[in-house]
């Protein structure tokens, strides 16, 4: 016995280092046991983070190791009463980062079997795991230890079929402080009790007792494709995560992965698997035009225009061409200033792909803003739209480019670009007719995209790295003068990545995009998250129209639909909302600004979105850090922002002197990874006060992040509102106001106040019919359902509320409207410490 336990050890050793490292198993009977136990020994990210450390009690026969017959049968045949699950499962526990109490038994002695049963349940073990010996017979071993014990629950997890996993919660001794002890009645031979143990046991401690293991779910996920298990039976899903078809049949698990959460404190850690991304945006869409030429990839709807893959890496190569040879070099910056079109994305592309750094500028910018953005990162190629809701904006870039001082190179997109859906956008072109050149300040598109074709020889594209930069993205500007956050391929490639691993994106997927695409929600969450996963891009409308948008999922059958919270409210307010066919849909995107839970409880049951996921973050992190994800309980995924990204780590810290907080307490969130941004351009200063030199990204945030990882966002630092010494959180005081009925849309900021400092304002925009509703009515019911402390001091009732144009609220122009509208000149003059 002790030589065959050798040869298993080292063999486990062996086979789980490979399938740790990716490579599949292809085990079969007593193989599979020390395949198991040997990957689950190996995966060193696996380890448990839990506090207090668990204790896993095995109680099973087989005290005396005794040599084995040469064949196995004879072993079984000769009534052998060694166990060979007991130090596998040990073995097992211990790699899975729990305490063990080791308890064996005799099957012929029946007081040292009820003595190790009461040691079990006074112990301070969490689970006992009880593994009959061979010569008594699972079934009725596992049913004469939980009868000697007692249950209080008693259950079945499927491992496979006609194979049930039996369990129960155990009742302490009186008074004791400790939960219910699990047990768990495993098969009693090694290769279904340690599979078993590895399938089902631990994703039930995972969930019962709050483990937090990032590489769990991955071992289940490979575990169970090797084992070719059915797909179709839920129990699976809910041990490992989805299973995923792919094209051409068949398809696999997808192991979901939770992070590490260090015990006691705010501070969580993202798993490191799957890797990260290692290639230009250039490069993936022509590895996936390679792939799948024909599968659709960008279709714009106002505009009639559809590209398969292969066609959007023709278009974005005919742009990068063009501004080569337009004389745009490695590192220049490029600006488009356009709304949502075709156009946008191949520009995108194409501005990668020439090694330009693209400079995302608002449409609803006028000439001092468009002048101010194209000064700060010195913009030299601009390519805009000829107009926008009637309205040029080609005399804003003259008067934007007279205030510079300099001449800019100049395309103009064509008229369709941001014509409304429905019209006919098909317009002259600025300087058609004219031959293609180079030379000329101002082109039409069509010109443009012949340049590079026309030029002779060809200019190359040039050799470029992840680590390049490769977009500009303007933070939102709610507070104040917008910021130049400089991303690179690898920042916004691996950001969309995971973000669509998270909604579970195939190249199935049809993904309906009516935020901007100037803004990292519309750039990244939508166009880099469809592109990392071969799935189609809708465009519905140059800017958001909820009767374009929901006529779009309708007619493209799209199954995933992106929002911040007011586009959604917009949506299902529509008159006649139901006779639309939004049953397509699966999963989406909540994000921008906080997500009201009432808000997300309406888009989950009527707009079909069971799957939709809220997305936290900040377009210095590229931009997202936290996500909830399908298999989060339902109230997590509407009442939080999920769970940390992978490679990313987070921690709530105390904004004067940075320690990290308890769990559970409200401070500032610090992110640092992959996804932080090289720096605001131009602007060492600022970079340097964002980024601490450990590399902290200081988000102005307040969080609380609880024993799981999941993560609240309470408001921003400067949100917060201290009214006589106590610290009120408008994000709270909204949410309590939108479970009034009467209540569409709220926001809730701080005014001064010469006698507390402070007071709270609300505006609140009202639903439609909502009749006589008024200040006095809304206050009687804030009385009554918060504390009187939280009641606002000021009411304002508004059609609606000062927001960028990717529909952040702007709340320090409503503090400066309420100022003088409420006469509190004095008040804000007042200068504190």
């Amino acid at each position: 016995m002790a030589s065959w336990l050798r040869m298993n050890i080292s063999l486990a050793t062996q086979v789980g280092s490979d399938v740790a490292r990716g490579q599949t198993i292809l085990a079969a009977g007593t193989l599979l046991a020390p395949a198991a136990l040997g990957l689950l020994a190996s995966c060193g990210e696996s380890r448990v983070a839990v506090h207090p450390a668990p204790m896993v009690a095995v109680l099973s026969t087989g005290d005396e190791v005794v040599d084995a017959p040469a064949g196995g049968a004879e072993a079984l045949s000769a009534g052998m009463v060694y166990d060979a699950n007991r130090p596998a499962l040990l073995a097992a526990a211990r790699a899975a980062g729990a305490q063990t109490l080791d308890l064996g038994i005799a099957p012929d002695d029946q007081s040292r079997t009820l003595a190790s049963l009461e040691q079990a349940r006074d112990s301070d073990a969490d689970v006992l795991l009880v593994t009959g010996g061979v010569s008594m017979g699972d079934r009725d071993y596992v049913k004469i230890v939980l009868q000697e014990l007692g249950t209080v629950h008693f259950g079945k997890v499927l491992m496979k079929p006609g194979k049930p996993l039996t369990f129960a919660q155990v009742p302490r001794q009186q008074g004791a402080s400790k939960e219910p002890l699990l047990v768990f009645g495993l098969p009693g031979n090694p290769v279904s009790g340690l599979v078993t143990f590895a399938l089902a046991v631990l994703p039930c401690l995972r969930k019962l007792m709050g483990w937090q293991n990032p590489g769990l779910r991955r071992v289940h996920a490979r575990l169970l494709n090797s084992l070719k298990m059915d797909p179709e039976r839920p129990e699976y899903h809910r041990a490992v995560g989805a299973w995923v078809p792919r094209e051409g049949g068949g398809g696999e698990f997808v192991a979901e992965s939770t992070g590490l959460v260090t015990p006691g404190l705010s501070h969580v850690q993202g798993p490191s698997h799957p890797p990260l991304l290692e290639e230009t945006l250039g490069d993936l869409v022509d590895r996936r035009a390679a792939e799948s030429p024909t599968s659709l990839a960008v279709a714009s709807l106002h505009q009639g225009l559809r590209w398969s893959y292969a066609e959007l890496s023709a278009q974005s190569s005919a742009v990068a061409r063009s501004l080569l040879a337009l004389g745009v070099r490695h590192g220049d910056r490029v600006g488009m200033w356009a709304p949502n079109c075709a156009e946008w994305v191949a520009v995108q592309v194409g501005a990668a792909k020439a090694g330009a750094v693209l400079v995302s500028l608002n449409p609803a910018y006028k000439a001092r803003e468009l002048e101010y953005a194209m000064r700060l990162c010195g913009v030299e190629t601009l390519i805009h739209a000829a107009a926008l809701r009637g309205e040029s904006m080609s005399s804003v870039v003259a008067a934007a480019e007279e205030a510079l001082g300099r001449p800019l190179r100049k395309v103009v997109l064509d008229a369709s670009a941001s014509a409304s859906p429905g019209k006919d956008g098909r317009g002259k072109e600025a300087g058609a007719g004219a031959e293609p050149s180079s030379t000329r300040s101002t082109l039409s598109w069509s010109e443009f995209m012949k340049v590079g074709a026309s030029a002779s020889p060809p200019p190359p594209l040039p050799l470029l790295s992840p680590m390049d930069a490769v977009n500009i993205q303007y933070t939102s500007g709610t507070t104040g003068r917008p910021k130049a956050a400089t991303l690179s391929h690898r920042n916004i490639l691996n950001n969309g990545f995971f973000i669509g691993e998270a909604c579970r994106y195939t190249s199935a997927d049809v993904i309906c995009i009516p935020v901007p695409l100037f803004h990292c929600f519309g750039a990244v969450l939508g166009n880099m998250a469809a592109l990392t996963h071969g799935a189609g891009i809708v465009y519905p409308a140059p800017s958001f129209d909820p009767e374009a948008c929901l006529t779009a999922v309708q007619s493209e059958r799209c199954t995933a639909l992106y929002g911040v919270p007011t586009m959604f409210i917009a949506e299902l307010e529509l008159p006649g909302f139901e006779r639309w066919d939004l049953r397509s849909l699966r999963t989406g995107i909540m994000a921008g600004s906080p997500c009201p839970v009432e808000v997300m409880k309406q888009v989950r049951e009527r707009m079909h979105m069971r799957q939709v996921t809220i997305c936290y973050g900040m377009t210095e992190t590229s931009p997202v850090s936290f996500q909830t994800c399908p298999d989060d309980p339902v109230e997590r995924q509407v009442a939080s922002v999920g769970r940390i990204h992978p490679h990313v780590e987070a921690r709530v810290a105390n904004p004067q002197s940075g320690e990290t907080l308890p769990c559970g307490e409200v401070g500032e969130l610090w992110v640092r990874g992959y996804s932080v941004m090289r720096g605001y351009w131009g602007d060492e200063r600022a970079t340097a006060e964002a980024v601490d030199r450990e590399g902290w990204m200081h988000t102005g945030d307040l969080v609380k992040v609880d024993e799981q990882g999941y993560c609240n966002i309470v408001g921003r630092i400067k949100d917060m509102v201290v009214r006589g010494g106590e610290n009120l959180y408008p994000r709270e005081i909204e949410e309590i106001l939108h479970c009034h009925p009467a209540v569409a849309e709220v926001q809730v900021f701080g005014v001064p106040d010469v006698k507390y400092g402070e007071e709270l304002c609300a505006w609140i925009r009202l639903r439609d019919g909502s009749g006589d509703v008024g200040e006095e009515l809304v206050r009687a019911w804030c009385k009554e359902n918060m504390a009187y402390f939280k009641v606002p001091r000021h009411f304002k009732f508004v059609r609606g509320f000062p927001t960028t144009l990717s529909g952040k609220a702007q709340k320090y122009l409503m503090r400066e409207m309420a100022i003088k509208e409420l006469g509190l000149e004095e008040a804000a003059a007042i200068t504190t410490a």
